[in-house]
């Protein structure tokens, strides 16, 4: 017979509550585990499948981050290139900022190479690339790394995703304690600790994803999303600007063939002119890759076998070399010039 007295009661509710403890710590081990990543959802699982615990984790404002000291990354959770934090005087530093493109260190490491052959025997080039970043989330990083990195110039590496992907984390305008989730077409706000947990940060997204929050624009939220990433850009250029340092923007281009049939192949072509055209509207100077990859061989030949975002290992150095050979007659690039003395 169930003991019904007081402290009878008191026992099964201290066993309920530690049961339930226990259920959501094995839940949160199993999120930060990976082993719910291709469990999640299409637009709830961003979180888990953009900071894997091994290399990334929870930030309470951009989402996820990289780890420091892992997966290549330095103390700063960026990767560094092995450089120490304080550098010789005059020695120019470059910030890039970008997505999966740039979060394997391939093309920036070449960027590097190039622009030291170029302009520099000794520059630098720090990447912040982080998986399924979109611009949102690269100008909340911008503003966090400019005054610890202190670079000489920020490059900023596009792809559709910035456009057309299912997330987008940014600041709570006026509410410093709450970040603004916007999914399908559609806001929540939510407090920012919610995202020191990747548990939490499921729930959020989860409850976002299925219809919580403020309607779409009713122009639809193709419009909605270009305003929302067309004041990301202009957050770029105003952090950029507060800091006085050039930034620039690269937009790197879809590698599909032409009579592709994939439906989604218009779309993600459109969006890189969208982009392009939200650049120049935020009075960002910047380099479309599409025609300079094109000058040397046919574009489709860089992507990975079957994706139509990421290059393969070889053509990611030869991007990286190409960017720097574009850049270095730039006027963006011009401030990090070989001294006369250097290379002696």
């Amino acid at each position: 017979m169930p003991d019904l007295t007081p402290r009878g009661l008191l026992l099964r509710l201290g066993l309920a509550l530690a049961s339930l403890t226990a259920s959501l710590g094995a839940a949160e081990v199993a999120l930060r585990s990976g082993f719910l990543e291709e469990r999640l959802g299409a637009g709830a699982g961003l979180v888990s499948q953009g900071a894997r615990s091994e290399c990334a984790r929870p930030s309470p404002v951009r989402g996820w981050e990289g780890r420091p000291d892992a997966c290549g990354r330095g103390a700063l959770g960026i990767y560094d290139g092995g450089h120490a934090l304080s550098r010789p005087e005059g020695t120019p530093r470059v910030l890039v900022l970008g997505d999966s493109v740039s979060a394997d260190d391939t093309w920036a490491r070449s960027l590097e190479a190039g622009l030291r052959s170029r302009l520099h025997p000794e520059l630098q080039v720090w990447n912040a690339g982080v998986a399924g970043y979109d611009t949102c989330q690269e100008a909340s990083a911008l503003r966090e790394l400019l005054p610890r990195v202190e670079p000489d110039l920020v490059l900023v590496q596009t792809c559709v995703n910035d456009l057309d992907g299912s997330l987008f984390l940014t600041p709570a305008p006026g509410a410093p304690g709450s970040v603004e989730v916007h999914l399908n077409g559609r806001t929540s706000t939510f407090p920012r600790w919610l995202f020191s947990s990747r548990l939490l940060a499921w729930g959020a997204l989860s409850w976002a994803a299925h219809g919580s929050g403020s309607a779409p624009s009713p122009s639809g939220p193709g419009t909605g999303r270009r305003e929302l990433v067309g004041r990301c850009f202009a957050d770029l250029a105003s952090a950029a600007r507060e800091a006085g340092v050039p930034l620039g923007v690269l937009h790197f281009p879809v590698f599909v063939a032409p009579g592709t049939p994939d439906p989604g192949r218009r779309g993600m072509l459109e969006s890189e002119v969208v982009l392009q055209q939200l650049t120049a509207e935020a009075d960002l100077p910047s380099l479309a890759l599409r025609p300079v990859l094109a000058q040397v061989q046919p574009i489709e030949v860089y992507a990975k076998q079957g994706d139509p975002i990421h290059m393969s290992y070889e053509a990611a150095l030869l991007v990286g070399d190409l960017v720097a050979a574009s850049l270095a007659g730039a006027p963006i690039t011009q401030h990090l010039s070989q001294a006369p003395e250097a290379g002696r």
